[in-house]
């Protein structure tokens, strides 16, 4: 890993940096900064009315700090830094409940500029780095094969790739937000590879790990993968142990209170439950949501959600976790007492769906990104310098590919969670199979960067077509915010209970949060597995009844359906203004 290490004088380094800030590489970070601006805003504005269930446990987190509520805000699932910056923005701007989720798109569209300061950041390290290699190999002072204009047009086309195909500027997770964190993470440690400053560097290292751990806990395992490699990246191990160490205690600052209060909170040494129950679910096969017990070698809840109706299955969890929608604000709570254990089968299923789905999401550009890949590779020069090419860049990509293993063996691959990782390891490789290549290389390199940008164009324009569309003609109605309005006309107020009769992650949490009412109970019925199970309106009338009842006695006030009643018992449901949803409100 510590094969090479470049070496750069001030001088030397001034003067390369001096050369990616010349006025056409100005001309160029201006014009990718605005369509940033222009592209962020106009997919987060066709979007804007829109939310993902995952944000509402965020939004509720914020609430639960900013009203001091402790207890409710220590959350085993959720990490807090993006509930933080929700809490700032939403208790600063103060906006209505029909502009709470427009809000938080606002804010998505500045964690997307955030990414983007982040990428340059490595992307800059990463083209002196590689110029530095190219002047250490050469024997006298030459250009290197590639433009540097070349390579920023090859990184600005895969950073948008990455944000608006994988990670998605129109979701409202804090994925963006992980990877500007791992992007600033990978600068430093470029700048580590590079000597540069290396105390401050360390620290800085530590700090952006430290963040990242705070926006999402898969980053705390990941922190000690590029905490290693700086290690051996520094060139002498003695000098970078330590500034490894500063790293460490920059980094453990940073994250030892959360760590502190979340093994207090579950009564043993944690950094996060998330990794774990996905695990149980995903590979030992647990039932996603409402586990009641099954599995016995899985171990058994201590205080699993109340099974209060066999077929259609129903559940109660009003207490004693809060939220919008206390089943998902912290599903850690409902699965306390489950323990994985390994299982070679299942694994290598899981291992072989993930990677499937990788592959799927590396394709991505009509394949033009693997393809120019390979032409790369062929066009460069054979044999051993090209294994020596890539080694150069082994430190750079190994945390990367780290990142995608742990989401290939945890067992869910989605491309919010790979971006930032996908992007590194698709430039290491790109650097790497241009090193010590001759002048004529530089054309392949600048074809290959031209055709992979027109692919992105290409599918730039179906977006953007329908986001300019939205914004100069359409008047999106806010349902969410119409069934909240709809059922406090019909005498529904904040702080009431109500029950689901579909899995309410689905479609209820979203306007129940702009209503401040709580989801308390719900028939397990979802689109995600099994759909044709648990399907309320296709029991029996006597089921029915006895569901309403289980409803009311847990202390729910009103019922709602996300879709229209049928079968014999529809008297009592009403349509929720001119949504598709209908209410029951229950007899006290």
């Amino acid at each position: 890993m510590a094969s090479h290490v470049p070496r750069v004088t001030r001088d030397e380094e001034w003067s390369g940096m001096s050369t990616l800030h010349g006025s056409s590489h100005r001309r160029l970070r201006a014009v990718v900064w605005i369509a940033a601006l222009v592209v962020g805003s106009l997919l987060s504005w066709e979007y804007r009315n829109q939310i993902d269930n995952d944000t509402i446990s965020h939004l509720d987190m914020a609430d639960a700090y900013f009203r001091g509520d402790w207890k409710m805000a220590v959350n085993g699932y959720w990490n807090p830094l993006y509930a933080w910056l929700l809490g700032v923005v939403l208790h600063t701007v103060k906006p209505s409940p029909y502009w709470e989720y427009p809000t938080v798109h606002l804010v998505v569209v500045l964690m997307f500029l955030f990414a983007l300061v982040g990428f340059e950041l490595f992307l800059r390290e990463l083209i002196c780095f590689h110029n530095g290699i190219e002047q250490d190999s050469a024997c006298e002072v030459r250009q290197p094969a590639v433009s540097e204009t070349a390579w920023l047009m090859l990184g600005y086309t895969l950073f948008f790739w990455s944000s608006l195909f994988l990670i998605r500027v129109t979701q409202t997770n804090p994925d963006m937000l992980v990877a500007a964190f791992v992007y600033i993470a990978t600068a430093f440690l470029l700048r580590i590879r590079r000597s540069r400053r290396p105390t401050l560097n360390f620290v800085g290292f530590g700090l952006a790990l430290g963040l990242g751990y705070l926006t999402k806990q898969v980053m705390f395992p990941l922190a000690f993968v590029f905490l290693v490699v700086a290690l051996f990246s520094a060139g002498n191990i003695r000098r970078a142990a330590r500034g490894v160490l500063a790293a460490l205690v920059a980094f453990s600052v940073v994250s030892a209170p959360l760590v502190l209060t979340l093994s207090i909170s579950k009564s043993r040494l944690t950094f996060g439950d998330s990794g774990r129950l996905n695990y149980a679910i995903h590979v030992n096969n647990l039932p996603g949501r409402h586990w009641q017990g099954t599995n016995p070698e899985s171990g058994r809840p201590l205080h699993p959600t109340r099974k209060i109706f066999d077929s259609p299955a129903a559940y109660e969890f009003a207490t004693p976790i809060g939220g919008t929608y206390p089943l998902w604000y912290d599903i850690t709570y409902w699965y306390d007492g489950v323990r994985i254990h390994p299982d070679f089968s299942a694994q290598v299923k899981t291992l072989r769906k993930n990677l499937n789905g990788l592959v799927g999401h590396l394709m991505g550009l009509h394949g033009s990104i693997v393809v120019g890949l390979m032409v790369m590779l062929f066009a460069s020069s054979p044999g051993r310098l090209v294994l020596k090419n890539i080694s150069d860049y082994c430190f750079l990509m190994f945390p990367a590919v780290c990142g995608l293993g742990i989401y290939c063996i945890v067992g869910w691959m989605e491309g919010r969670y790979i971006g930032p990782f996908v992007t590194i390891l698709a430039l290491g490789l790109f650097f790497a199979t241009s090193l010590r290549q001759p002048r004529e290389y530089g054309r392949t390199v600048t074809a290959v960067t031209a055709v992979i940008a027109v692919m992105l164009a290409v599918n730039m324009v179906p977006l953007l077509s329908s986001a300019v569309m939205d914004a100069l003609h359409s008047h999106k109605v806010n349902e969410h915010w119409e069934v909240a309005n709809g059922l406090n006309g019909m005498g529904l107020r904040p702080g009431d209970r109500v029950a689901s009769i579909s899995y309410a992650n689905v479609n209820n949490v979203k306007w129940a949060r702009l209503a401040r009412v709580r989801i308390i109970a719900e028939v397990y019925h979802t689109p995600y597995y099994d759909p044709d199970k648990n399907d309320f309106w296709e029991s029996d009338v006597s089921a029915q009844q006895e569901i309403l009842k289980a409803f009311a006695t847990a202390g729910a006030r009103v019922v709602v359906s996300d879709e229209k009643p049928r079968g014999a018992l529809i008297a009592g449901w009403q349509k929720i203004g001119r949504t598709s949803y209908y209410a029951y409100f229950l007899s006290s």
